[in-house]
């Protein structure tokens, strides 16, 4: 299985990694300007490059053939119309990014669609800060959450508004997976909390909004990444420095357990599909740390991966 993750540094790019049997080795690094996020779509690769937002450049889209592993460049660059692409979705020749400081989401090669307002909470709200783009299971819509606005918007696939919704004003809604029965639960940076919703294709109608971090804890963090496995929520928090862990229990959430994640800033981190393993990007302190699952308990490997601002990973089977 590959594992590819984008370090976003000028002498950054898609760092490849190879896991087979329990263990990680090195295979590969493609160059890249600041890449951002990655998606996939059959065996393309699509990756959003920040651009250079303090001279006004917008943010570019770039592909690669990946069927052989190593990816290889193919389509040149395409412009999101906007600054800081931040996150990119993909499907059947469909893709989606989302331009954090624009507050815009771009259908390359179609529609723009730029968000107004403001939030309560400043300054981190005072714009809208569109943070990713989903395309919903059933490959009917789009869903893109605006940290700015507090809000989750509901597109067709041509980038047509259908619905909007909403998680608690301040909170800054930032990721969203996708569970079982209809619901699905949305990260929010501001305010270290996940909302539950349910979804039946059209709209979502939010249940209720639980905290990640555990009592007593007083400093500053966001909270970032959220993947969903055997039963549990997984979310990573910032300046607690933490993967935290939520039993689902129903439509309601408890919280299980908080690990420190071995660095700084754990901007992402995913499970291996054969669930043995979570790695976790740790921004700040350029590693990416390695733990095995062992039921609810998170056990810390010495196996530690050394890149530029890692921002990403992504699994390919």
């Amino acid at each position: 299985m590959n594992i590819y993750f984008a370090a976003c540094d000028e002498n950054g790019g898609i760092y490849r990694y190879i896991y087979e049997n329990g263990a990680l080795s090195f295979a590969e690094k493609t160059p890249l300007d600041k890449p951002m996020f990655i998606s996939f779509d059959g065996n393309k690769m699509w990756v959003c490059l920040k651009g250079d937002m303090e001279n006004g450049e917008n943010s570019s889209a770039v592909s690669f053939d990946i069927s052989g592993g190593k990816p290889e460049a193919i389509d040149g660059e395409f412009s999101t119309e906007g600054l800081c692409g931040c996150h990119i979705a993909s499907r059947d020749g469909d893709v989606y990014v989302a331009n954090y400081m624009s507050g815009s989401v771009k259908k390359l090669g179609g529609k723009l669609d730029v968000h107004e307002g403001v939030g309560v909470n400043l300054p981190r709200q005072d714009a809208p800060h569109t943070h990713q783009c989903v395309i919903t299971p059933d490959g009917e819509s789009v869903l893109v959450t605006d940290l700015g606005l507090d809000t989750v918007f509901i597109y067709d696939r041509e980038l047509n508004l259908k619905s909007k919704a909403f998680v608690p004003l301040g909170h800054g809604c930032r990721h969203l997976c996708f569970g079982e029965g209809g619901l699905l639960y949305c990260v929010n940076e501001l305010s270290a909390t996940v909302t539950v919703f349910e979804f039946d294709g059209q709209t979502l109608i939010p249940l209720e909004t639980y905290p990640t971090l555990p009592e007593g804890f007083s400093g500053k963090n966001t909270a970032a990444a959220i993947r969903i496995h055997d039963g549990r929520l997984y979310v990573s928090n910032r300046g607690h420095d933490s993967i935290e862990q939520l039993k689902i229990e129903g439509k309601a959430l408890r919280l299980l357990s908080s690990t420190p994640c071995g660095g700084e800033f754990p901007r992402d981190f995913d499970i291996t599909p054969d669930g043995k393993l979570l790695l976790c990007t740790n921004e700040k302190t350029n590693s990416v740390t390695v733990f095995e699952i062992d039921g609810e308990n998170l056990n810390k490997l010495d196996t530690e991966l050394p890149m530029p601002n890692p921002l990403c990973i992504v699994f390919r089977v």
